[in-house]
């Protein structure tokens, strides 16, 4: 800090909070669904997949994840 600089201000990140998003997307024919709740579990996940795999395409033979 001098006098012939510019002034600095420091910023302070205050997180109010938290959530999980949940996103299935069939990128050929553009679709997607996607759906945030406060906590995401195992048994959450395994509801969604059953949805998905069950009601959704119920002929798939095959399923992809993309966990990163």
């Amino acid at each position: 800090m001098g006098p012939d600089k510019p002034e600095r201000v420091d910023s302070e990140y205050i997180k109010k909070g938290k959530c999980s998003i949940l996103l299935f997307t069939e990128p050929l024919s553009e679709g997607r669904y996607a759906e945030s709740c406060e906590h995401r579990t195992k048994i959450y996940w395994a509801d969604h997949i059953k949805w998905l795999l069950g009601e959704q395409y119920p002929y798939a033979e095959k399923a992809v994840t993309g966990n990163g």
